[in-house]
């Protein structure tokens, strides 16, 4: 009896230690989560993060919406109204920057490829980029991803902020699917609370989500 209450009481001493040696490792991811959210939210409006390989082929982006959340609605139904502005001016700034910033070309290898213009394109290829982008916009849009989206602040100060993550991937996927896949991803869908979020029972507080993947963009 001695001897088995002695093996109980080692397992709990190592079980302890285990999960002692695993609060630093918890605390570092939470911490880089944490620094990674941070970093999203203090960015500008509109695109940024804007990233392309050596031969100039768009990997991925982020985009940034905000607005403000009016004070002459009920709360919720006021962060409501805030955060789809604040995704539609995040998706209104994607559009203007695709139409300004990049170049679309069709291959049977890659399908439709997402180029850095250099100025030097010609008016056919001009030409045909718009009209890859003009049908096939959707798509670009729906490959669109939900990164975080924020609702902060109180009164007249209120504000939401809605991030969108963006890459030929997502796109390829939003233009093949055929049944969920195809729809934009919202907030909602693989999103968690970001560390230390509360949701908000009025006009007031914090709620912030964010999906688990931010490494992927």
């Amino acid at each position: 009896m001695r001897y088995a209450l002695t093996l109980l009481c080692a397992a709990a001493v190592a079980v302890c230690s285990l999960a002692q040696a695993e609060e630093p490792e918890v605390t570092a991811m939470k911490t880089e989560v944490n620094d990674q959210l941070a970093e999203i939210l203090d960015a500008p409006a509109g695109v940024f993060d804007a990233k392309f390989d050596g031969d100039g082929k768009l990997l991925r982006l982020k985009i940034k919406g905000e607005a403000e959340v009016p004070t002459s609605m009920s709360a919720a139904k006021a962060d409501r109204y805030a955060r789809e502005k604040a995704a539609r001016d995040a998706k209104a700034a994607f559009t203007k920057w695709l139409g300004e910033n990049v170049v679309f070309s069709e291959t049977t290898e890659e399908g439709i490829t997402v180029q850095e213009k250099n100025g030097a394109e010609s008016s056919e290829a001009l030409e045909t980029s718009t009209k890859l982008y003009s049908s096939n916009s959707a798509a670009f849009l729906n490959g669109a991803k939900t990164l975080l989206d924020q609702v902060s602040g109180e009164g007249d100060r209120r504000t939401a902020i809605v991030v969108l993550g963006w890459s030929p991937k997502l796109a390829a996927a939003a233009r093949t699917a055929k049944s969920e896949m195809g729809k934009p991803v919202t907030a909602d869908d693989n999103a968690i609370p970001a560390n230390g979020a509360k949701k908000s029972k009025g006009n007031t507080g914090n709620t912030t989500r964010a999906v688990k993947d931010l490494d992927d963009f």
